[in-house]
Order: C-alpha cells, then sequence, then structure tokens
C-alpha cells in the first residue's frame, strides 16, 4: 500500500507525523487518537486519510524510530513531487479570470526563442509572422550553431496542384520566419503516405528549447492564437520530459512518416 498511503498529504503533514514518531509520541495502536493528537487543525477528509496510513504504517514498521524512517521517506518523495508541480506554469491567452496566476502565451514563445542557445524544435497548424519568430531570428543570428527543426502542417487544397500546395507552403514560411532564414532551418513535413489519409493534420502545437523548456498548447503561431483566442498550455523546465518530446518528433523522420520540405 505504500504508493497509495497518505495520497494527498502535504509534505509539512508527513513531517509533522514523522517528528511525532521520532519522539515517541505517535500511537500507531490507535490511528484516529494520533492523528486528533497530531494534525488537529487537519480537516475531516484530512483526518480520515492520515488515520488509514497510519494503520498501514502500524503493519509494516517494527517501532518508533522505523516508523519515523518511512513517514520522512515519503516526505522527502512528497516535497519533490510538490516541488515539481511549482516547475509547471499555465500558459494562457484570453481574458484574465479573477485569481488566476498564469503567463500570456505571446511574451513565452518569445522569451523561450530568445533563450535559446543549442537547439530548437517546434510543430504547428499555422505559422504567421511576429514578434516569436523575431525572438527566433536574433537567437540564430546570436548563435550560429543553434540548430531548428520545425514540424508544420502542408495544407493541400482541392483543385490545387501538389506544385501550387508547395508554392504556397514556401511562402508561408518565408513570410513567417523570413525569407533569409528559411534556409537555416530543417522543415519537416507529413510523408505523402500519411498526408493521403483521411481527414489527417499535423495539429500539435509544441515548443522545446535546448532540450530543457517545454511548452506544449492549443496556441497556434499566429496572431490570434496569441493575442485574442482562448488558449492554454503548460510550460515546464523538465530535462526528461523535454528530450522525450524531442525524440519523439526525431522519430518521425528516422521512420520516415516525415520528411524534408525541398
Amino acid at each position: 500500500m505504500s504508493e497509495r498511503a497518505f495520497p494527498t498529504l502535504r509534505a509539512t503533514v508527513l513531517r509533522a507525523l514523522a517528528k511525532a514518531a521520532s519522539s515517541g509520541h505517535l500511537d500507531l495502536t490507535d490511528a484516529t487518537f494520533a492523528v486528533q493528537k497530531h494534525l488537529p487543525a487537519l480537516g475531516t477528509a484530512g483526518q480520515s486519510e492520515a488515520a488509514a496510513g497510519l494503520r498501514w504504517l502500524g503493519t509494516v514498521a517494527r517501532d518508533a524510530k522505523s516508523a519515523a524512517a518511512v513517514l520522512t521517506l515519503l516526505a522527502d518523495a512528497r516535497e519533490a513531487l510538490e516541488r515539481a508541480r511549482e516547475d509547471i506554469a499555465l500558459v494562457w491567452t484570453g481574458p484574465d479570470s479573477l485569481g488566476a496566476e498564469n503567463r500570456d502565451t505571446a511574451p513565452v514563445i518569445e522569451a523561450m526563442f530568445a533563450g535559446a542557445t543549442k537547439s530548437v524544435l517546434l510543430s504547428g497548424y499555422n505559422f504567421q509572422p511576429g514578434a516569436h519568430f523575431d525572438a527566433l531570428r536574433a537567437a540564430l543570428s546570436a548563435h550560429p550553431a543553434l540548430e531548428v527543426d520545425v514540424f508544420a502542417h502542408l495544407f493541400r487544397k482541392p483543385r490545387r496542384s501538389e506544385a501550387e500546395s508547395v508554392a504556397a507552403h514556401r511562402a508561408m514560411l518565408h513570410a513567417a520566419f523570413g525569407a533569409e532564414i528559411v534556409p537555416r532551418l530543417r522543415v519537416w513535413q507529413p510523408a505523402h503516405a500519411l498526408a493521403q489519409k483521411a481527414s489527417f493534420s499535423l495539429h500539435a502545437k509544441v515548443v522545446v528549447v535546448d532540450r530543457r523548456q517545454v511548452l506544449v498548447t492549443s496556441a497556434n503561431f499566429s496572431f490570434s492564437a496569441q493575442e485574442t483566442n482562448i488558449e492554454l498550455g503548460l510550460q515546464l523546465d523538465d530535462r526528461a520530459l523535454a528530450n522525450r518530446i524531442h525524440d519523439q518528433f526525431l522519430g518521425l523522420c528516422k521512420h520516415h512518416h516525415m520528411v524534408r520540405f525541398a
């Protein structure tokens, strides 16, 4: 039950129990009384959870010392999880809500691009010029070795030839990124076999910078998505997740689901 013990209690609460156990004042034979004594300010649901956890602890801990050790380990793990959650930022486009703490989409994307030094991976459905790509151009100028992979949907419309679709796509890229910058980018498009599937679209919107900073969002790289729509995303600094997302997209290229745009 260790993975289910005390599932929602804060690290500070677990440390209070660990302190009581280490001092010999935590009576595991009467969990309800122990919780009422040591956690009187905890709400009814919290006290019920704590009592259930202490009953489990009483079945696995040999003595007060081992009970304190287990509670300390659980508190350390809970504290690490709480810190990780605090690193996740809500990124928002839309009207402000009372009491909401969030970051605006446009400046977040600009700051991520501006801070890039080694690599940028971005995937989107709609690309339009703006301050976000001005920041990317500045980063490319400042860091000649900066590698940028762009995963972009290629629109194929009825009664438009493949050559016309490619020309329109190239014009969009030049307008968004700047014609002088596009040759510096590795632009990927869905392979023909994938693109021919009914109702297919490359719709993922994500930014990964230096295999560390991650933004997953509903917002496209467009004025409306960053200024006028209601859009929601999450930004976090997580090297492991960044590497997984980066490798997931590059895996599409390795297995020929995505091909270089010529």
